[in-house]
């Protein structure tokens, strides 16, 4: 096809055939693992799907029997163990409930707001994929302190990239998502959250560090209240220690 629709020297034809033939070689070898890895990819997306769905339908199982699975549970409890154990460690699981719902339903309704708020300040300013967009900063913003600036990256960069002619516009972007994230520490997340996990901030960047070095981004999601109800648990058997040692509170 070269030789007759192209007038090119012979020479130049012949490396474009080798470089050709060298490239379909190396691409045949290497083509199973890249078959492998890609139904090893697909595989793995499947079986999260599959995780997820399950993980759904199962909640709703448990949530239309949870009245008797708590009280089959605490049934069990009150047989196998002795009745202060027993009393000690429904406290602490109505403990961790509370935490956990408290925590979870005020970040949801705050990150919800915070995404909508976003939205609204994306479409005024032309940001491309708002809605995208929107959902990142708003799922990123359920992890504290962290969240706002580790979901700012991604939405910088996108609105970047698919408006390189005008840079201004993801600088405009980076001070509008710090302003957002200022209002909803110091405004709108302790009017939602309030005193409800029940540490101080420096224990809340412990959790959130400890928690993602460990577990990763679940870590980050779940450190807080798994801290909070840990931090509980050890006032409270201080108190106790302290009271019997010295007979004060």
């Amino acid at each position: 096809m070269l030789k007759e629709n192209i007038p090119l020297d012979e020479k130049i034809i012949a490396e474009i055939s080798s470089y050709t033939e060298e490239f379909s070689r190396n691409f045949l070898a290497q083509f199973p693992s890249y078959i492998k890895k890609i139904l090893s990819s697909t595989i793995n997306i499947a079986s999260v799907l599959l995780n997820v769905v399950l993980g759904i339908v199962i909640s709703v199982y448990i949530l239309f029997d949870k009245e008797i699975i708590a009280k089959r549970s605490k049934k069990i409890v009150y047989a196998l163990l002795s009745k202060k154990l027993a009393n000690n460690l429904i406290q602490f699981c109505k403990e961790a409930n509370y935490t956990f719902e408290k925590f979870f339903v005020g970040k949801i309704i705050d990150s919800t707001i915070i995404g909508i708020i976003f939205f609204v300040g994306a479409k005024l300013l032309k940001a491309p994929f708002a809605m995208l967009l929107s959902i990142i900063i708003g799922v990123t913003n359920m992890i504290p302190f962290f969240g706002p600036f580790i979901g700012a990256i991604p939405v910088i960069f996108i609105t970047l990239m698919f408006d390189i002619t005008n840079p201004l516009k993801a600088v405009w972007m980076a001070i509008f998502i710090l302003l957002l994230q200022q209002f909803d520490g110091n405004i709108l997340g302790p009017k939602i959250l309030g005193d409800s996990i029940g540490i101080k901030p420096v224990g809340i960047i412990f959790s959130i560090i400890v928690g993602g070095a460990i577990f990763g981004p679940a870590g980050m999601f779940f450190g807080v209240p798994i801290f909070a109800v840990i931090f509980s648990v050890f006032n409270r058997f201080i108190d106790k220690k302290y009271s019997r040692k010295y007979g004060v509170d």
